[in-house]
C-alpha cells in the first residue's frame, strides 16, 4: 500500500526549484475579461495572437498553468499537451508521494525546468496563482479541487468523468458559477475525428430517429496495459475512484448513449467480477440498458474481454445505420427491399482547436466560446446521474427511473 498523499491536507510546500514566491502576479477574475487582481492585466494573452506587438505581449505575460496530481497514468500525456500550446508556462505541480515526485524531477518534461513543485493544493493556489489548473486526481477528489480553485478564480481542466457522484458534480457546478470559472471535462476518446463525426451525423438526422444504440468499450485489464501501481491502486479503490469499470470504459459508453439519444428514462444494469487479474469490489464488466420509452441503448464497459481494445458502436435509426468499428465509420441506408452495402464514411479534418481537450479550454477561455457540449458541465452532470442509476440497479437488481 502506498503512502498517504499529504497533498490533500495541510503539508508544507517543497520549494525544490526557485521559490514561487518570486513569480509575476497572475490575475483572479469573476469573468474572463476582468481583473481584480490589483490593476493586472486582463487574460487577452490566453490563445492565438497575431502581429509583433501582441506576440511580444504574449511572451511577457505568459498563461500560468498548474498541474494538481500525477497519479493517473495519462497525467503525463496531459501535461505535455498544454506545454505543446504557445504561450503556456507550467507554474507548478503539486503531488504528495515523494516516489511521483522524484518521477517528475527525472522526466525533464522540456518546459519544467522553472516549474515548482507543491504538496499542497491551497498552498500552491496562493503562492504560484495559476490561471489555469489541470487536475488529474483521484476523482473523489474533484470537488475539493473545483471548490479551492473557485476560491481563487482559477478554472479547472478536468479527465472525465466529472465526479464521483451526480450530487458531487452539482455541487462543483454550483461553485464554478458562483465564482465565474469555467471547468472542462475532457473525454479524451470523444476528441477523435472519428468519434466527432459519427456523433454529428447521428444528432444531425443521417439515420433519422435514433432507435436503439450498442456502444461498447473495454480490453482485458489494466494490468495487460501495463497500467502503474499508482493507477491499479487508485483505479480499484472504490473510495477514490467511486466504483469499477462503470466509471470508466462504462462511463464512454453511457456517454455516447446519452450525448445521441438524451437522458433515458429508466436504466437496469449488472456487474461482474471476471477477470482474476482485478481485485473485488469494484466490477470489472458492466452492462447498462437504458429505456427511452419509444427506444432503448445498451451501453457496455469491460476489463475482461480477450481483446487488447474495443470502442465499438452501433447507430439505428429509422433510414439506416451508423457503425463504428477498428477506428472507422459506416453508413448503410435502408431499403425495404434490399440489403444495402455499407458505406465506409469519409472523416472530415477537424479544426485545431477541437482535435485535443487543453487546446480546446484555452481556445473558449481566449475568445469567450462555450466548451463543447461533450465536455461541459451539464452534458457530464447527466452521465453522473446515469451512471449513479447504473450503480443503484446493480446494488437492488431492479430498474431505476431518472427524475425529470
Amino acid at each position: 500500500m502506498k503512502e498517504k498523499s499529504d497533498w490533500q491536507t495541510t503539508a508544507t510546500v517543497n520549494e525544490l526549484e526557485a521559490s514561487a514566491s518570486s513569480a509575476p502576479a497572475t490575475i483572479r477574475r469573476r469573468d474572463f475579461l476582468k481583473s481584480v487582481a490589483g490593476g493586472a492585466a486582463a487574460l487577452a494573452a490566453i490563445g492565438p495572437v497575431s502581429g509583433d506587438a501582441q506576440e511580444t505581449e504574449a511572451a511577457a505575460k505568459p498563461i500560468r498553468v498548474a498541474h494538481v496530481c500525477l497519479e493517473l497514468d495519462g497525467a503525463w500525456g496531459f501535461m505535455k499537451e498544454a506545454l505543446a500550446q504557445p504561450g503556456v508556462q507550467l507554474v507548478a505541480v503539486v503531488e504528495g508521494h515523494a516516489e511521483l515526485q522524484q518521477k517528475f524531477r527525472d522526466s525533464r518534461i522540456p518546459g519544467t525546468e522553472k516549474t515548482v513543485l507543491y504538496d499542497n493544493l491551497d498552498k500552491m493556489l496562493e503562492t504560484a496563482k495559476p490561471q489555469i489548473v489541470i487536475a488529474t486526481a483521484p476523482n473523489n477528489e474533484h470537488l475539493r479541487i473545483t471548490e479551492a480553485c473557485a476560491r481563487h478564480g482559477t478554472h479547472v481542466c478536468f479527465q472525465k468523468p466529472m465526479s464521483v457522484t451526480g450530487a458531487d458534480a452539482r455541487r462543483m457546478q454550483a461553485a464554478a458559477e458562483k465564482a465565474g470559472i469555467q471547468i472542462m471535462i475532457s473525454n479524451w476518446v470523444f476528441w477523435g475525428a472519428t468519434f466527432q463525426e459519427v456523433f454529428r451525423q447521428a444528432r444531425g438526422g443521417a439515420v433519422g430517429k435514433v432507435q436503439k444504440m450498442f456502444v461498447k468499450f473495454g480490453h482485458h485489464g489494466h494490468k495487460d496495459h501495463g497500467c502503474s501501481k499508482w493507477y491499479m491502486d487508485y483505479f480499484f479503490t472504490p473510495e477514490r475512484h467511486g466504483g469499477g469499470v462503470l466509471m470508466d470504459q462504462g462511463t464512454y459508453s453511457v456517454h455516447a448513449c446519452v450525448l445521441v439519444m438524451g437522458q433515458p428514462k429508466r436504466v437496469w444494469a449488472v456487474g461482474h467480477n471476471l477477470n482474476p487479474d482485478n481485485p473485488p469490489p469494484s466490477e470489472d464488466d458492466v452492462t447498462v440498458v437504458m429505456d427511452y420509452g419509444e427506444g432503448s441503448a445498451v451501453a457496455q464497459g469491460s476489463l475482461a474481454w480477450p481483446v487488447l481494445g474495443k470502442a465499438e458502436m452501433e447507430i439505428y435509426g429509422q433510414k439506416g445505420t451508423l457503425r463504428l468499428a477498428d477506428g472507422k465509420l459506416w453508413f448503410r441506408p435502408f431499403e425495404r427491399t434490399k440489403q444495402v452495402p455499407e458505406q465506409l464514411v469519409d472523416i472530415p479534418q477537424i479544426p485545431a482547436d477541437r482535435r485535443a481537450g487543453f487546446a480546446h479550454f484555452l481556445d473558449c477561455l481566449a475568445h469567450k466560446k462555450p466548451i463543447d457540449e461533450v465536455h461541459a458541465m451539464p452534458m457530464n452532470i447527466l452521465i453522473q446521474e446515469v451512471v449513479d442509476a447504473a450503480y443503484e440497479s446493480i446494488r437492488s437488481g431492479r430498474a431505476v427511473s431518472l427524475a425529470g
